[in-house]
């Protein structure tokens, strides 16, 4: 059996995919008949045709990016009519180490239909549909928005979705980074913050929370603050107008303003000397009130 999807993009191979997680060492092969070869291979073989999301290697792209929940889980719009319509197709899942990961697909109302591989296998289908990957640091403003009505949808029949609050209990968010990036002076920055626009917004921090705790909490915010990293990803939720301030790297990477800028959101980012991918980072405390103060005047949220 094979299935078209309905919208262009997804590529397609009737022969089988072998995928190895955070390596280069991925690619279609032309011969299936060899997965029968007793102690060559080790795999999976399905019955039906199945979407296959762990692919980037494929093509050269880099898999690890400005975070998943804007680049790979919205490439599953591609193809979510065709799965929803053929409930006995699989999705290839190789990173069930992202809790977020099974929220999203919960949502979506795919999770029945996740199959989850290990790092290396072979995966012999009829045929392997490989929604078309987002190189590193881009996004699709198409597929995001998609994404987000059909999880607002989702939420709001099962009573989650919070209503946005009005002016002036709108928050400022301020993303806690742990690892890579960290702000060590964060306590610090909170504090400011709090003292300096306390008596009129709420400051609080986000960390780690669900998923559907987190969209609702960007939901509520009258600016996101915060470090470059994945955090940033959640202004997808915020509602419009909603201003960023973003704690950038020395050698600023825009994958953040990008996103802003598709999704109509203003953008303020200021550079946090000796600030790179890997180290922690001290930032310059009057410069987040001047910028975050700057961020509420220009801007009226809706």
């Amino acid at each position: 059996m094979g299935i078209s999807p309905d919208i262009d993009g997804p590529y397609t191979s009737t022969h089988y995919f072998r995928t190895r997680v955070g390596c280069t060492e991925a690619y279609f092969h032309d011969h299936p008949e060899i997965v029968a070869s007793p102690g060559i291979l080790r795999g999976y073989t399905f019955d039906s045709p199945v979407v296959l999301m762990r692919t980037l290697e494929v093509f050269g792209l880099k898999d690890i990016s400005i975070g998943s929940s804007v680049q790979n889980v919205p490439r599953l719009m591609m193809v979510r009519e065709t799965l929803l319509a053929h409930p006995e197709m699989r999705i290839i899942i190789s990173y069930w180490d992202r809790p977020f990961f099974r929220e999203y697909l919960d949502l979506l109302g795919l999770f029945p239909q996740a199959v989850l591989i290990p790092d290396s296998v072979h995966v012999l289908a009829p045929q392997i549909i490989v929604p078309a990957p987002v190189p590193c640091g881009q996004n699709v403003p198409r597929l995001l928005l998609e994404m987000r009505d059909v999880i607002y949808a989702a939420m709001a029949q099962r009573g989650v979705l919070q209503e946005t609050q009005p002016q002036p209990q709108r928050e400022i968010v301020v993303i806690r980074r742990g690892g890579k990036r960290r702000v060590i002076n964060h306590a610090e920055v909170m504090e400011a913050l709090r003292e300096q626009f306390g008596d009129t917004y709420p400051v609080v921090e986000f960390t780690s929370l669900s998923l559907i705790d987190t969209i609702n909490m960007f939901r509520r915010a009258r600016v996101i603050v915060g470090p470059h990293g994945a955090g940033l990803t959640n202004i997808l939720y915020t509602q419009p107008g909603t201003p960023v301030v973003e704690f950038m790297k020395d050698d600023p990477n825009a994958c953040y303003a990008s996103l802003a800028a598709n999704l109509g959101l203003p953008y303020y980012g200021f550079r946090v000397p000796g600030a790179n991918h890997e180290n922690s980072m001290t930032v310059d405390v009057d410069k987040v009130i001047e910028w975050t103060g700057r961020a509420l005047r220009e801007t009226v949220a809706k």
